[in-house]
């Protein structure tokens, strides 16, 4: 699948860069999917581009946001709070509906069902922002915890470092699903 990033794309989406940053770090021609991966920028943007800006397939990214909904349950599950039936049942629906196998009824209805499964079948730019957001506050929740538990003062350095470790960790897992997905994207 070829991806293209050209500043007008990113533009029409919203980018949050003005137009000088843009025009400095896209090329008048624009850039593929691994130049755009090489760019100077925070992974959240890459993601971000690629959701938004890049033209990628309303399939794929449906697939990758409900990949980011499962990672926030799980990540809730792991803490020892188990997420309610429903936000999984509507992320089964929202892959259902990705393959074509589900109508918008479902979806909307499987949706409606539970706010913490809405995520998953809200554009996926939402969906991965509240995922990785919720992977990131529980790990970085453990750890600072963990951190501010064993030591004084000291350790809100250690606890904003875990914390920033954990969204890092969280925004690389959910760029390399999404780049994996479009890799493997059939035409």
């Amino acid at each position: 699948m070829e991806i293209r990033i050209t500043r007008e794309s990113l533009r029409l989406a919203g980018a949050c860069y003005d137009d000088g940053q843009i025009d400095a770090i896209i090329p008048e021609t624009g850039v593929n999917l691994d130049e755009g991966l090489a760019l100077d920028v925070p992974t959240e943007d890459k993601h971000w581009v690629l959701c938004c800006a890049a033209g990628v397939p309303d399939r794929i990214l449906r697939e990758h946001a409900c990949w980011c909904a499962r990672q926030a349950l799980n990540a809730e599950r792991a803490v020892g709070r188990e997420p309610d039936q429903r936000s999984w049942h509507a992320i089964e629906v929202a892959e259902r509906f990705a393959r074509g196998e589900a109508t918008r009824d479902e979806l909307a209805a499987a949706s409606d069902a539970s706010d913490a499964a809405r995520a998953a079948s809200y554009a996926a730019s939402y969906a991965a922002s509240a995922a990785a957001w919720a992977a990131a506050r529980d790990a970085a929740w453990a750890a600072s915890y963990a951190a501010r538990a064993a030591a004084s003062y000291a350790s809100y350095a250690a606890s904003d470092a875990a914390w920033a470790a954990a969204w890092a960790a969280a925004w690389d897992k959910q760029l390399a699903d999404l780049v994996a997905r479009i890799r493997n994207a059939k035409e």
